[in-house]
């Protein structure tokens, strides 16, 4: 081969390997799940990097937290607050369900109190986060069987079963806790349920004694988004005069219902709200 053609076709090669590699602003591409990640992990950093690359001008950033305006500037404020206030990040999962990204974190000296949270990011197909929702609870005591809000399982398996346990979890949700049908739970529920919750203990029986509160939660399910062998169901529950946002996810093992966490957060009232957006 002549010498000069040769060179010029590794250069075209490592041009061509470049763009591949390379987004709009000549940053190298990264995944959505990494982009959430970074946006996250930047609100105690203070790099302002990830959320200027990241989240969207056009469309506008749609925000569901009602504490927060729509936008990238409301973002960055934020950053900066929490960042003052010695906000601590510590991402425990991550999750990707088509466009969507979900997150499991605890933040530490969020505002003056430690607090576990969701985050769930929808991207566009420029790789842009265009829409975002979260769930926060402040951190207590572990629960009766010694488990805390986000300790437990991380490991991804089943990812060619992420249709079959959405499809689980739906009807678990539809069945059990929109109908109230408690008289199969053990169809459902693993002898050996791991819960996450602070104030219910490990096992099936914990599950079946707490029926009697869940018959009084009215559940109205508006998201369920899932990975492998984690489901994450956002819902709307109303319940002891209190309007919630409840987010329960659940992890799957030979059909059942194996682990759980939730993070359940009281919806404020409306006149509060810094976007028209609302919690779902």
């Amino acid at each position: 081969m002549d010498y000069k053609l040769k060179i010029t076709g590794l250069l075209l090669a490592t041009v061509l390997f470049s763009s591949c590699n390379n987004d709009d602003n000549g940053t190298a591409m990264i995944s959505n799940a990494e982009k959430s990640e970074r946006i996250i992990n930047s609100l105690a950093s203070g790099d302002t990097q990830p959320i200027n690359d990241y989240i969207s001008d056009n469309p506008v950033y749609k925000q569901h937290n009602l504490n927060s305006p729509d936008g990238k500037a409301a973002v960055l404020s934020f950053q900066i607050q929490a960042k003052a206030g010695g906000l601590s990040t510590s991402i425990k999962r991550t999750f990707t369900d088509g466009n969507y990204v979900f997150t499991h974190t605890q933040c530490d000296n969020l505002f003056g109190s430690n607090q576990v949270g969701f985050d769930v990011f929808r991207y566009d197909s420029n790789g842009k986060a265009v829409e975002h929702w979260d769930n926060l609870q402040t951190i207590t005591d572990n629960n009766p069987s010694g488990h805390s809000l986000i300790d437990g399982s991380t490991t991804i398996t089943d990812q060619d079963k992420t249709e079959v346990n959405r499809a689980l979890v739906t009807k678990f949700i539809q069945e059990v806790l929109v109908g109230h049908n408690f008289t199969n739970l053990d169809t459902y529920i693993a002898v050996n349920y791991i819960q996450h919750n602070p104030d219910v203990g490990d096992g099936l029986e914990s599950v079946q004694a707490a029926a009697p509160v869940l018959a009084q939660l009215e559940y109205s399910p508006k998201k369920i988004l899932a990975h492998g062998n984690f489901v994450l169901a956002i819902s709307a529950v109303q319940g002891f005069g209190s309007s919630l946002a409840v987010y329960d996810m659940w992890r799957i093992e030979n059909g059942k219902l194996a682990e759980h966490w939730d993070i359940i957060e009281t919806i404020p009232e409306q006149s509060t709200w810094q976007n028209s957006n609302g919690k779902f």
